[in-house]
């Protein structure tokens, strides 16, 4: 692994004092650690600066990025959801989405509403399917009509691969809406119905 030393030891004591050494280390790197986050959430650093590139780079900074977006303001926050949902759409596995999700989820409603479509829009214009699809899954739990727009407009694509996700997503909402009318009948007739009516019906 790059940048990564394995150490060998001669004895068993050797063993064990560099053990010690490096609990030390880690011990006092965190210590270290925590201290210059608190520095930096002071509230005379402008954070939003640094995080916008921050939250765009595939490495330890772009992890440390996301990290530290628990700790702003939802008025900070908000204002890099672009580069949130950019690093929602290229740096995460299906592993590991629950946290941005989160993330997102936990903000002000409303707001995010009224901004995560111009937010997603430079994600979009040349999407792939794997990017839409990773935007269909969460405009889902934040708004239906804000799915139902995406899952048309990915319906739409010349891409055949991003079409099919719409279609996927459109398909299932309807087979959910089919459900849900056909439990609701169900239910009426169980109100309205007498036993001998009940199945007739069922007999149909």
């Amino acid at each position: 692994m790059s940048g990564f030393k394995w150490f060998e030891f001669d004895t068993e004591t050797s063993v064990w004092d560099q053990l010690t050494d490096l609990h030390f280390a880690y011990n006092q790197a965190g210590i270290a650690y925590t201290r210059a986050m608190q520095q930096f959430l002071a509230d005379d650093i402008d954070h939003v600066a640094f995080l916008r590139q921050g939250l765009r780079e595939n490495t330890h900074i772009g992890r440390m990025s996301q990290r530290i977006l628990r700790g702003l303001k939802a008025e900070e926050a908000l204002q890099l959801l672009p580069e949130i949902l950019y690093a929602y759409c290229h740096f995460t596995s299906d592993g590991d989405l629950q946290q941005p999700r989160d993330f997102v989820l936990s903000l002000p409603h409303a707001a995010v509403l009224d901004k995560i479509e111009e937010a997603s829009e430079p994600l979009l214009i040349d999407g792939t399917a794997d990017q839409y699809r990773r935007l269909l899954e969460l405009y889902e739990q934040i708004d239906g009509a804000l799915l139902q727009r995406l899952a048309e407009r990915a319906l739409r694509s010349q891409d055949a691969e991003v079409s099919e996700a719409g279609a996927d997503y459109l398909e299932d909402k309807e087979s959910a809406s089919t459900a849900t009318i056909t439990g609701s009948e169900a239910t009426m007739h169980r109100l309205w119905n007498t036993p001998e009516e009940d199945i007739a019906w069922k007999e149909l």
